[in-house]
């Protein structure tokens, strides 16, 4: 009889998350995701930052990204719409000192609402910049303070990226609300602010909001940075327009809000800049970044070039094609993070060093960022033909977490003959990090090549299942 009875207990801890699991994939995705905009004409600026070494072994920076976006904000007249995954100075203090690049742009913010009181100004971030509810930060708090709407963004309402947790999750834990004055460590701002065990249980979801946006009535910006003082070393890409475009932006950062149940007057408000330029601008979300990346992948044709910039890379469609395009011939090229630093904690290469020597194999060349601690955090995807370029760059990692409508993200696509200034400068950056001119950015594929079975086996298990942070 008590074996009986345990195994029906055993049964139902089983069919309950199984049944959570197949609710869950029936389950549609929220209205305005996955979103495909139009193309449209405007104006780009293509952006960077860079930290590398010059030849004497002089460590430098660059910083162009967040200098836009400060000026973004001095120039709204009517709303700003920010969406940023990481607003936050979490981060261990005691052994790391860092730029204060959250304290800045929240400062900047409050400062254009008390000037401009009429203003809208609505950011949308993630919750892991309130440890998935055990704290609000200093700075979120003074911005609500002074009038700028903060909404937080429903991950419940985001497919799972990590299905084998998620399912119990759902069953089991999702009840267990966070709480302030937690009495666990907080792995992000170690010996401070403690962390409760229903922000933990969160976290381990590993769900993300990881766009990257600004916009006002007349220009917007989709960038690979955050602001995050932790996050202020790296190196990033970006780009601001104008143009038609930005209704497609405003109206993706409405999804967000409408199924974060925020009760937003912003989006009510209209774009102003209508005027037409020389290069033709679309904003992707979600898989529509990867559609749109996979179909240059797979027109390309001998004499094209395919070069990726990338933090991660591991989805097993985005590989395989860059693969096939190599052995038939096309000039691929990557220049990858060594996935080897993350905010003071040593990491191990994957996922880059086991696709790296995949490509390898294939025929591609690859070359690694050399970073100095910090992070070569770009994605860029470009295409070149013998008369135009075709960028794909924003907040998306080539993964399958952040290209398979898991993680909210957003990116623009950006199309032009190769004599527009801004496609000269996307050029000119990419030659400027491959061959090393006037200084030290990337370093030879063979200095750090890496091809482990146990490490291949770890990465397709990690990729698959989403278990894992990538």
């Amino acid at each position: 009889m008590k074996n009986t009875i345990k195994i029906i207990l055993l049964f139902i801890l089983i069919i309950i998350p199984l049944l959570v699991f197949i609710k869950e994939k029936l389950r549609p995705m929220e209205e305005g995701l996955s979103y495909e905009g139009s193309f449209h004409n405007g104006q780009v600026k293509f952006l960077y930052d860079l930290r590398y070494k010059d030849k004497n072994g002089n460590l430098k920076e660059e910083r162009h990204i967040f200098s836009k976006v400060f000026e973004l904000i001095e120039q709204a007249e009517d709303f700003i719409v920010l969406d940023f995954f990481l607003f936050n100075d979490d981060y261990d203090h005691k052994n790391f000192d860092f730029q204060t690049i959250s304290r800045d742009l929240a400062n900047k913010i409050i400062k254009k609402k008390k000037e401009s009181p009429n203003i809208k100004i609505t950011l949308i971030t993630d919750p892991i910049n309130t440890f998935y509810g055990s704290y609000v930060p200093e700075h979120f708090l003074e911005m609500k303070e002074a009038g700028v709407e903060i909404i937080i963004t429903d991950l419940n309402k985001v497919k799972d990226s990590n299905p084998l947790y998620s399912n119990l999750y759902r069953a089991y834990f999702k009840h267990i609300s966070p709480k302030e004055n937690g009495k666990f460590p907080n792995i992000f701002r170690p010996g401070e602010r403690g962390v409760s065990l229903g922000s933990y249980l969160d976290l381990l979801n590993f769900k993300a909001n990881h766009r990257k946006i600004l916009m006002n009535e007349k220009e917007g910006m989709i960038i690979s940075a955050n602001p995050h003082d932790g996050s202020s070393l790296h190196s990033n890409i970006g780009f601001s327009f104008t143009g038609k475009a930005l209704e497609d932006l405003l109206e993706t950062e409405k999804a967000i809000a409408k199924f974060s149940k925020a009760d937003s007057q912003i989006f009510s408000l209209s774009t102003k800049d209508t005027s037409e330029g020389p290069y033709t601008t679309q904003v992707l979300t979600e898989e529509k970044i990867k559609d749109s990346i996979l179909r240059d992948i797979k027109s390309s044709g001998h004499g094209d070039k395919l070069f990726v910039g990338a933090f991660y890379i591991g989805d097993r469609d985005i590989v395989n094609g860059l693969k096939k395009a190599a052995e038939k011939g096309v000039d691929v090229r990557l220049v990858l993070d060594l996935n080897k630093d993350a905010f003071g904690v040593k990491k191990i290469g994957i996922p880059n060093k086991q696709v790296a020597a995949e490509l390898v194999k294939s025929g591609a060349k690859v070359r690694w960022y050399k970073t100095n601690g910090e992070q070569y955090h770009a994605k860029i995807f470009i295409k070149e033909d013998q008369e135009n370029l075709y960028v794909v760059g924003g907040s998306a990692n080539f993964t399958r977490r952040n290209l398979q409508d898991l993680n909210l993200e957003t990116d623009l696509r950006v199309e032009g003959n190769k004599d527009l200034e801004e496609m000269k400068n996307v050029l000119e950056y990419w030659d400027r990090i491959w061959e090393n001119q006037e200084g030290i950015y990337t370093l030879d594929y063979e200095d750090f090549s890496e091809d482990k079975l146990w490490k291949n086996i770890l990465y397709y298990i990690q990729e698959v299942t989403g278990l894992s942070t990538f």
